[in-house]
């Protein structure tokens, strides 16, 4: 029997029972969102760990006071003063230029050796542009020129600022992109003056402080776009870095003079494949310095643990949702056990005019497996939407179907359909003609 005539009379015979078909339907539909929708999730979870890893931002390794600790790592630097914690008779450690100089020599597969804060103050144009969709409170990095590099930031305009920067002090700034634009729009930006920090008390008793003026010396080129999610639909972390401006750490206020006191310093090695020995010989070269004073945290390896129990919580969830695909499968189970027994009178007449055991195995199975594809398609239409509410419901997590969520749907509905649609239609086969006209 031909293909499509086996799918004209599974078509027919679910017209005629349309509302056992429908069930059928409705019961796979409900089984494949589910897990096409937690498959998705999984492999939306695994997609971003892979695109971060690749990412540069990923391979830094953060060395921290202990009082600092990862309240810095992640959301900035605290304002707490340096008192470590680490074994009694720990001397308190206090870390400077010197130190990025010793794990520079110290850690060989330290390519980079640089030091970040970011700093959230008002950043204007010293002298008005009349450009009003300018950035009045802009993120602001304090850095060690290095950090251009270990990030492959390029130059659009101008130059960087240079090692002799960071020992004078200089009141200079590079900006990226799109904070360029903002600020000073079309007009050049190279050697406009900028104001960082609060203007003084005005007449209308506007906020008052202490501002200090840079001088704009390079804008940088945007964020490769080679750089981003290739296809996961994910942001590039990178893309922060083209609304920010980049100034000397020696240039703030609290950092003036070549012995200044740094709250992190940040390794980084060649390429991610490096990350995991970078980061074991810095916490070897760490523990044997600074006996427990600092902490280490890598940007991967916390990634790692992140998405290794979010993927754990994601494939619990999926192996209790799959329940309901259980149930839509007992359901293909008794209702196709139904139809046979409603349909013995019709079987038999076909085995008597001739219909081989086969014929009858395809006719009934291929009823199921059309049955199954209908509700697989539905179900993944209704999984679209349920990654969107897991979207909603984790303001902004990326969460696609993907070809996770596709594979599954349609594996489960296929596999549902075809092994509990397989004894409804051995029973079938296997019915005696003239056992099956005098049931009826």
């Amino acid at each position: 029997m031909r293909i499509q005539d086996l799918a004209s009379i599974a078509i027919r015979y679910s017209r005629m029972r349309f509302l056992e078909s429908f069930l059928i339907v409705l019961a796979i539909a409900l089984g494949v969102a589910v897990v096409a929708t937690f498959a998705g999730l999984i492999g939306s979870v695994s997609d971003q760990a892979r695109a971060f890893a690749r990412n540069p931002i990923a391979w830094g390794i953060c060395i921290i006071p202990r009082d600092e600790d990862y309240a810095s790592f992640s959301s900035g630097p605290s304002q707490a003063p340096a008192t470590p914690i680490g074994p009694a008779g720990t001397p308190p450690v206090r870390l400077t230029m010197r130190d990025m100089e010793r794990l520079r020599q110290g850690v060989t597969s330290a390519r980079y050796v640089f030091t970040q804060e970011y700093r959230m103050m008002p950043l204007r144009p010293a002298i008005s542009t009349g450009n009003k969709s300018g950035a009045p409170h802009s993120e602001v990095m304090a850095i060690t020129p290095e950090f251009f590099d270990a990030y492959g930031l390029r130059l659009g305009q101008g130059t960087f600022f240079t090692k002799s920067d960071i020992s004078a002090g200089s009141n200079v700034i590079v900006l990226g992109s799109k904070l360029a634009k903002r600020l000073f729009g079309d007009a050049p930006a190279i050697g406009q003056e900028l104001l960082w920090g609060f203007a003084p008390v005005g007449p209308g008793g506007s906020r008052g402080g202490a501002s200090s003026s840079y001088t704009v010396i390079g804008v940088l080129e945007p964020v490769s776009p080679d750089a981003k999610g290739k296809g996961t639909g994910l942001s590039d972390p990178m893309d922060q870095f083209d609304e920010c401006g980049f100034i000397p750490i020696t240039s703030t206020w609290e950092h003036r003079g070549p012995d200044t006191t740094l709250r992190e310093i940040w390794v980084m090695p060649a390429s991610a494949k490096e990350a995991p020995v970078a980061l074991d010989e810095v916490r070897k070269f760490v523990e044997r310095e600074y006996r427990g004073g600092v902490a280490v945290h890598s940007a991967l390896d916390d990634m790692k643990h992140a998405m290794r129990s979010l993927r754990g919580l994601a494939m619990a969830i999926l192996l209790i949702a799959s329940a309901g695909m259980v149930i839509a499968a007992i359901n293909i189970l008794n209702l196709m056990l139904a139809r046979v027994l409603r349909r013995t009178k019709a079987i038999g007449i076909s085995i008597a005019l001739g219909a081989s055991r086969q014929d009858i195995f395809l006719q009934l199975l291929g009823e199921s497996f059309i049955l199954g594809l209908a509700g697989g398609g539905i179900g993944l239409i209704l999984a679209m939407g349920g990654v969107r509410l897991i979207a909603m419901v984790t303001q902004g997590f990326v969460v696609t179907v993907g070809l996770w969520g596709l594979a599954a749907g349609i594996g489960a509905s296929c596999l549902a359909s075809l092994v509990f649609g397989a004894y409804p239609a051995y029973l079938a086969a296997r019915s005696v003609a003239a056992d099956a006209l005098r049931e009826v």
